[in-house]
């Protein structure tokens, strides 16, 4: 996986409501019912996952 912040939008800072209002935006023009590609919604969900997994996210950080 490419790097999630980078997926995402955000920076290696965003808080939990930063990193969830970047999902909701890519969201929108990336899911597939709304003409986005699967595969890339698909990166999106495992990116935005990651991000708010607060242990996940420590281990990818380190």
């Amino acid at each position: 996986m490419t790097d999630p912040y980078d997926i995402l939008g955000v920076e290696r800072d965003a808080d939990e409501a930063k990193v969830k209002a970047a999902y909701r935006r890519r969201a929108k023009v990336a899911h597939p019912d709304s003409g986005g590609d699967t595969e890339a919604f698909g990166i999106l969900q495992k990116a935005y996952a990651l991000l708010l997994d607060p242990l996940r996210r420590k281990v990818y950080d380190d």
